[in-house]
């Protein structure tokens, strides 16, 4: 990567209107890829630009997470018998949408019949994966990658599983 194609935390924020200490949270928190540079970081400009893109993408998920808890909040939303989608888990539904770094395309939001609330990408034919997020802290995850196919549980701490953004980066 060219130097001119980089930029410092500082240019980082002064772009993305918003503080120093924000540019280094995101960094720390994996949602903005940066390389170490002497004491510093940083930051490929097509990030930096990707994520103001994606600000309205992250409205538009918050958004159909919002409409997938109002239209599941009660029990049997399916006419099949399905759990609800309790407040629990749409709080940790959202903060694993808070978390979802920004360069990653907007998923599919959805709900599960066992009351969890799902987010999945689809890449084409046999190049999907989803995520499922209930109200223990926990993740679901399940991807297929061609012929290959990955399916776990991670607990959903303060930052970002990086087994499930290798994942998504697997996948895109």
């Amino acid at each position: 990567m060219k130097v001119d194609e980089l930029v410092t935390v500082k240019e980082a924020a002064s772009s993305l209107k918003v503080g120093q200490a924000a540019i280094r949270r995101l960094i720390r928190t994996k949602r903005l890829p940066a390389k170490r540079a002497g004491p510093g970081y940083v930051i490929a400009r097509q990030d930096v630009e990707g994520m103001k893109r994606n600000g309205e993408q992250q409205e538009a998920v918050r958004g159909a997470l919002e409409d997938v808890y109002e239209e599941c909040r009660s029990d049997n939303w399916d006419g099949y018998g399905a759990k609800r989608v309790g407040r629990r888990s749409y709080s940790e539904a959202a903060r694993f949408c808070a978390l979802l770094p920004a360069s990653m395309p907007a998923p599919d939001v959805a709900a599960d019949p066992d009351g969890e609330i799902t987010f999945e990408w689809h890449e084409g034919q046999r190049k999907a994966f989803s995520v499922s997020v209930g109200p223990k802290s926990q993740l679901t995850y399940a991807g297929v990658f061609g012929k290959n196919k990955a399916h776990g549980v991670e607990h959903f701490g303060d930052e970002f599983p990086d087994v499930i953004l290798g994942s998504l980066h697997r996948l895109l």
